[in-house]
C-alpha cells in the first residue's frame, strides 16, 4: 500500500489519492480474513506513501510554508498534543488517542494544492470504486456476508448488524470492514461525482461515469441498510 501510493503520488496528486481510497475501500475485507497487525495499519501505510509522495515533489511543497493552513495545522496539531502530555490515562492508551486526533491532518495540506486536472482525476477514480463497491455489496447480499468475512473478532461488529426487516437480514458491508463505514464512504464521494456530473468543465464520458457512479454511492447508500448516511 505504501509504495503504491507513494508511486502514483509522484505520478500526480488526483492519482494518489486514487490509490489511497482503493486501499481504502479494500482493507476492509483483507483485514477481516487476514488477522494481523500489518493488516490493520495498511491504510495507514497507504496514507503515509500519500504524505512521503506529497514531501518529495519540489512542485508541491513550494511555496506552501507561506499560506495560511501551515499555521492552522500546527495549532490542530499542538493542541491534542499538548492534552497528551496531561497524566489522565496510560501513555499508551493517549498515544492511540493523540494518533486519532493528529494523524489524518496533514490531508488539510494536500487539499490545498489539489488543481482541477487532479479532482478530476479523484472523481473519475471515485466513480469506478462506487461501482466496484456496489458489485461488491450485490454479491454479499446474493450469497451472505459468509462469502466474504469469516466470522472472528474483526468481523464481530458485521455478525451483530443482523437487525434489518424484522431482524432477518444483515446489514451490507460491500468490501469494507461494516456496513456504517460502506455508506459513509458513498456519501462523501458524492461532491466529488456531483461536482463533475453537473460541472460546465465536464464532457460527455465524464458525465456518464459520474452519473453511474452516483447511481452506484445511492445504490450503497440504501444497501448498507444504515440509518446516517440516509438522513445525512
Amino acid at each position: 500500500a505504501l509504495i503504491l501510493v507513494l508511486v502514483l503520488t509522484l505520478r500526480s496528486l488526483g492519482w494518489g489519492l486514487v490509490g489511497l481510497c482503493a486501499v481504502g475501500y479494500f482493507n476492509g475485507v483483507i483485514r477481516a480474513n487476514y488477522l494481523s497487525p500489518f493488516t490493520t495499519f495498511t491504510f495507514d501505510c497507504g496514507l503515509v506513501g500519500l504524505y512521503a509522495g506529497f514531501l518529495l515533489s519540489p512542485r508541491l511543497m513550494a511555496g506552501l510554508r507561506a499560506g495560511p493552513a501551515v499555521r492552522w495545522m500546527v495549532l490542530l496539531i499542538a493542541w491534542p498534543s499538548l492534552l497528551t502530555l496531561i497524566p489522565v490515562n496510560d501513555p499508551l492508551v493517549q498515544l492511540v488517542a493523540l494518533r486519532s486526533s493528529i494523524w489524518f491532518l496533514p490531508i488539510f495540506l494536500v487539499a490545498t494544492r489539489l488543481t482541477v486536472v487532479d479532482l478530476t482525476t479523484l472523481s473519475r477514480g471515485l466513480a469506478v470504486l462506487n461501482l466496484v463497491a456496489l458489485a461488491g455489496g450485490i454479491y454479499v447480499y446474493q450469497n451472505g456476508v459468509e462469502a466474504l468475512y469469516p466470522q472472528n473478532a474483526v468481523t464481530e461488529i458485521i455478525y451483530k448488524s443482523k437487525d434489518v426487516g424484522g431482524y432477518e437480514y444483515y446489514r451490507i458491508p460491500s468490501t469494507f470492514l461494516n456496513a456504517h463505514s460502506y455508506g459513509g464512504s458513498m456519501l462523501l464521494t458524492l461532491p466529488f461525482l456531483l461536482d463533475r456530473l453537473f460541472g460546465r468543465r465536464s464532457g460527455l464520458p465524464d458525465r456518464v461515469l459520474a452519473a453511474l457512479g452516483v447511481a452506484a454511492a445511492f445504490g450503497g447508500i440504501l444497501l448498507c441498510a444504515a440509518r446516517v448516511p440516509v438522513i445525512l
